[in-house]
């Protein structure tokens, strides 16, 4: 599954507003508590604040996401594109 796609840096992201959790169930789509409703293409890479951008996703996997994510933008140059990256499942 691609994650996300753009350029590192590219888009300064303002977290204001309705939260996705609270647009999601806004539009009366469910979520179990173990879940986070996360952005398909994150807001950092210029997705939208969207619901057809948003996903459920389990929240421990969300969060490990979002963590090599951070790893992956600390390595990458300011202004260095971001052609994009893959988190795979390693059992197959």
């Amino acid at each position: 599954m691609l994650i996300s796609e753009g350029s590192a840096g590219d888009t300064e992201v303002k977290r204001t507003g309705v939260s996705a959790r609270k647009q999601w169930l806004a539009a009366g789509r469910d979520v179990a508590a173990s879940e986070d409703i996360d952005h398909i293409q994150d807001l950092q890479y210029g997705g939208q604040k969207t619901l057809d951008n948003l996903q459920k996703l389990d929240k421990s996997v969300n969060r490990s996401i979002g963590r090599q994510t951070a790893a992956i933008n600390k390595s990458v140059p300011e202004g260095q594109s971001v052609c994009g990256f893959r988190i795979c499942d390693r059992s197959n």
